[in-house]
Formats: C-alpha cells, structure tokens, sequence
C-alpha cells in the first residue's frame, strides 16, 4: 500500500461513529445548496514550503446530505459557499492565513479573554477559521458586518478573507467558497459538543453584538463597516421630533436598498425608538416603500491631472455587447410606425431571460418598462404577436400610470430600486411623455433641464435608461443622424448612445445607426419577421445590403434566364421604384458584371450565367 492510500484509509471514518454527528454538521454548517467542490490531497506533490498541494474538482448536481457524509469519512474535502440563493447564510468565517503557531495562539487566546463569539479551527492551508455559527440563517450582509467587526477587535488586517463574500448568489452563480473542516481535525468530535453547547449565536445576541460593536463605533466617531457617517442610519440619534418621519423613512430605505430584510432593519432601528416595543411607525413605512426616495449624496470626482499617469482605464462593460454599454441614457429614434416598441419589448425579454440580442450577448438583470403609449390590452397583443410564454419573465415589471420627470418619475424608478436590486435597464416610452411640457425658458433650456436628472439617475444608479423617442418629420437634414431626432440640441447632448432606426413605410428592412461616447460607430442592417414580430441582425449595413440585393439580382435573372434586361426593367422585378433604387441597382449591376456574377449580352442590358 503506497502512502497516499494508506493515509486514504487512516482518514476513513467508521459510519458508525458518524452518524450520530452527521446532522449536528450539517446543522452547523448548512451551505448554500447551489454548489460545491471536492478536495482531494495529492500526496506525492509538494510546493517549495512542503505543503501539499491539493487537488480539485467541480461536483455535479446540488450538494446534498450524502457528501457531508462523504466528506466525514475522509473521502474527500467539501468547499462549499455558505450564502444561499435567498442571500442568507447559517455560518460565517474569519479566514486568518498567518501560518505562525505563535500569532495563532495569541488569536485564540483573545477570543477567550474578550469573549467573542468566534470558534478557532484549523485550516487546510496551516491557517486558522475564525468561524461563526449562527442559531438560524441571517442575511449575508449582516453577518459579514459582524465578522468585520469581529476581526478589527482582534486586530487582524483589513485584507484578511471574510466568508461569505456575496450578499446575494443569483440562479446559475457559484459564489466565493470555503474549505469546510475534516472529520480528522475534531478529536473524537467532541468539538461538536462544544460548539453546540457553548458558541451558537441565539437571533438576540447576534442582534445585540452588532449594536453593541456600532454603538461603540459611534462614540469613538468611527463608521461601521457597511455604513458611512452621512447614512441617515448614524445621524438618528440627532433627529429633531418634526423631522422624524423623513429620517427613519430615508434610513430604512438606505437599508432596505443595501439588501436588509425588513426583520433585520427593525432589530436595528429598535433602540433608536422611543418606546422599543412600538414599531407601528416602523412597519408603516415598509407598507409605502413604493413612495420612498432615500437621499443621496454625490460622489466626488475632482482629482489632480496628473492622477491620471496612474489611473488604469477600465473595461467598458455592456448590457448588450459591442452597442450597448451597462450604464447610460440611450435616445432610441424612429418615424412612427416602424416597430420601435416591438424592438424595446425584444430588448425587455432578451434582458429578462440573459438570452442574445440582435444576436448579441446580454447581461441579465431586472427590467423595469414605463411604457406611457399603451395598455394592458395592447400590450398583451404585443406580446401575443411575439408568440412570449408570460410565465417565464417574472422579472419584469410594467407602469403604464403617464408620470412626468417634474411630475415624480426619478422618484418612481428610485423606489423601483429599492424593491429590485437588480434592475439593469429602464424603457421609458416615449421620452416626450415623459419630459411633459411646459417650462420658463425655451426649448434648448427646457429639454436640458429634463433630461440631465434622467441621464444622472442612469449613471448614479449603474443603470441603463433607454428611451423610446421620434425622428423629425421633415426631410430637411436627413443626412444628419443629430439633427433627425425631434427636439433640441439638448437631446442629443444629454444621450450617452444615440441609436436610430431608419425605416421606410412598407418596408420590412431597415438601418439601425449607432452612435456613443464610449463604442464605435456603426450601422447595421436589420430586418423585421413578420412572423416572429421581432428584428433579425444582418450585419454592417453596407455589406449586408449589398449581399442582399446582390442576391435579389441574381435570383430575379436566374428566374428570366432566357431573356436579357436593362437596369430599370431589373428594378421594376424587384419592386424598387425610386429613381433613387434605380440607381442603386444600375451601379450594383455594375458591380456584379465587374466581378464576373453576371453577363451583359448587349449594350445597357444584362443577364445570368450560363449553367
């Protein structure tokens, strides 16, 4: 037997001896069932300090019971991410790599005099677990608040490891894992009996310890580790009675946008009550979260010009990659009648389902639609026409209520935020609705002052707001992309992507321009299914175009092969009418002939090659 096998087999535990302590584990550290990892040891490799060097594998399926018990027999190590997909977590650790047998005797040693609710246990690395067990699953948020707070009383550096990493782990995510402890490293488990008796936190004191590490933040004039000295939360204890209501309101908010429960926001805000068994006031504000804007300070960005020598430029991140960035106002033109609500209800669900658009990825998110034009009748044909299975989208919310940007609509995507974090885009249809009208000065000045809270809101929030707009009338300028949009210059300016679609009555194909501050301009020819209802992505517009009517051409002469036409007579065939399509395909035609796809038996006409 080599002596990877043998010590295999040392770790091998009897069932018998796990099985009355297989609950107590899983109790104790109940993960996340959304993902795991097996551990193995390969013990013939080393790294240059003598550690072993382990293996690792991706387990299948959920994590279930069975691999804890795998896991207490010595079979394998499970790494598991303790939040779960409701964002809460039953256990958290303080992973403390200082691989000195002094410094880690020292930590124990502190956590015994200052009591402090963390139980010591080796890690796989040569390290130390400072774990926390909780009675009952608390949101992740708050525990690593706690676990924050925990490791500044012990003096260990801020960029010591915490778990859990993430405040929420969405469907299909893994989350930040961690090496749970081998059977091997609890003597005869009797550390279980330990940690059951002695260090599982009771909801009471798990409250009461973070008010009590916050509080003494507050009189040292230090912030906790999650909230900043202007959160409404810090400046309670100063608040004037008239001034109570607009206060308690801003600091639940500020919370309930951080991902709070409401049980957990009340267990903080209690002591700062008056009477803390009355919490009618509390509760009262939870039941109009629909009416909520929390204050908001601006962040500064001054800086020095030559801060920039070491600024690293980050990566553009998209909501649809290479046309539209994940953060922004967008102005989406066209005339009346061109399908432009079908393409932002094609945006909506491709958003809501992570699915391509216009054959593009696109990243996931909430979609919120203040859709002003329509109703629920109509919209339900809409989407009838588009063959969409309703039931799949719940993740997609519609106000048809017509709410002006004076009026109340910032404040109304605000308190959208609040109750869906992870709102990634707004459709606002049309942007007349909801500039409204009216205002002192002219138009310049009128549309300016509307749209730079809209484009604020965008890029405070990391949102994309995408409005539904129309293109002038007149075909005065139609060359120029900026002065097509109907309104001010105004408009233009306030846009960070300007995308326009360019349409012709009766026509199923069309242009769809793209211009931004942070992407390359392009131009793409799209085409709409009748069938389907939805936009199909030919590519460049120029190339496309010209492969198309390239095609159209070639199958009109192959379906006439016997006879021979002049330009206008191909045109006619293919129902392009215009002096200016007639043109188009003469010099097409030429094209064709210069490359040899076509033949021209005489002067002004052409035709098909032979077979």
């Amino acid at each position: 037997m080599g002596i990877g096998s043998w010590i295999f087999y040392m770790l091998q535990i009897n069932d018998n001896k796990i099985l009355p302590y297989l609950k107590p584990f899983i109790n104790l550290y109940d993960a996340g069932r959304h993902h795991y990892t097996k551990r193995y040891f390969n013990f013939t490799k080393t790294n240059e300090k003598g550690k072993v060097i382990q293996k690792y594998k991706k387990g299948d399926g959920l994590l279930t019971d069975q691999h804890y018990k795998e896991h207490l027999r010595g079979e394998y190590g499970l790494v598991v991410c303790p939040v779960d997909q409701e964002g809460k977590c039953k256990f958290g650790v303080i992973d403390d790599d200082t691989y000195d047998k002094e410094h880690t005797k020292e930590i124990r040693k502190k956590i015994l005099q200052m009591e402090l609710p963390l139980v010591p246990l080796p890690s796989k690395s040569g390290g130390i677990h400072l774990t926390l067990f909780l009675e009952e699953k608390k949101e992740a948020i708050m525990v690593r608040k706690l676990l924050k707070c925990l490791r500044e009383q012990l003096d260990l550096p801020k960029d010591t490891e915490i778990f859990p990493k993430q405040d929420k782990i969405e469907k299909g995510a893994v989350g930040s894992c961690i090496n749970l402890p081998y059977s091997a490293e609890f003597e005869k488990f009797d550390e279980f009996k330990r940690i059951q008796s002695q260090h599982i936190i009771s909801n009471e004191k798990f409250y009461t310890l973070l008010k009590g590490y916050e509080e003494k933040k507050d009189d040292a004039s230090t912030t906790t580790p999650s909230l900043k000295k202007e959160d409404p939360i810090l400046k309670l204890k100063e608040v004037k009675e008239s001034n109570w209501h607009n206060t308690f309101r801003d600091a639940v908010a500020s919370m309930y946008a951080k991902g709070l429960s409401k049980e957990a926001i009340i267990e903080l805000l209690r002591p700062r009550l008056d009477n803390p068994n009355d919490t009618r006031d509390l509760e009262q504000l939870f039941s109009n979260l629909d009416k909520f804007n929390p204050s908001r300070k601006n962040v500064d960005t001054s800086y020095l010009l030559k801060d920039l020598i070491n600024h690293q430029v980050k990566e553009i991140n998209y909501l649809v990659d290479k046309i539209i960035p994940d953060t922004g106002l967008v102005i989406f033109a066209g005339n009346p009648k061109s399908g432009k609500t079908f393409f932002a209800l094609q945006l909506a669900l491709a958003i809501a389902n992570g699915k391509p658009f216009l054959n593009y990825p696109t990243t996931k998110g909430f979609v919120s639609c203040h859709l002003f034009e329509d109703n629920m009748d109509r919209l339900k044909r809409r989407l009838n026409f588009m063959s969409t299975k309703l039931e799949e989208y719940d993740n997609v919310q519609i106000n048809h209520q017509r709410i002006s940007i004076n009026d109340g609509l910032i404040e109304k995507m605000e308190s959208e935020l609040l109750l869906h974090h992870d709102i990634k885009l707004f459709i606002i249809d049309t942007l007349q609705d909801a500039k409204g009208s009216g205002g002192s000065g002219n138009a310049y000045e009128n549309d300016q002052l509307r749209l730079a809270p809209l484009q604020s809101f965008a890029m405070k929030n990391k949102v994309v707001v995408f409005c539904i707009h129309h293109l002038k009338k007149s075909k005065k300028d139609m060359d120029d992309d900026i002065q097509r949009l109907s309104g001010s210059m105004a408009i233009s300016g306030a846009a960070d992507l300007i995308m326009q679609l360019k349409k012709e009555r009766g026509k199923t194909s069309a242009e769809l321009s793209i211009e931004g501050r942070d992407i390359e301009y392009q131009n793409l020819l799209i085409d709409f299914d009748g069938d389907t209802f939805e936009w199909i992505n030919h590519g460049d517009y120029s190339q496309a175009k010209y492969s198309k009517e390239k095609n159209e051409i070639l199958d009109f002469l192959d379906k006439n092969r016997s006879d021979e036409f002049p330009p206008k007579d191909i045109a006619k065939g293919l129902g392009k009418i215009s002096k200016q399509e007639i043109n188009n395909i003469t010099r097409l035609l030429r094209k064709l002939l210069n490359a040899g796809d076509i033949l021209q038996p005489s002067k002004g006409k052409y035709s098909c090659l032979p077979f």
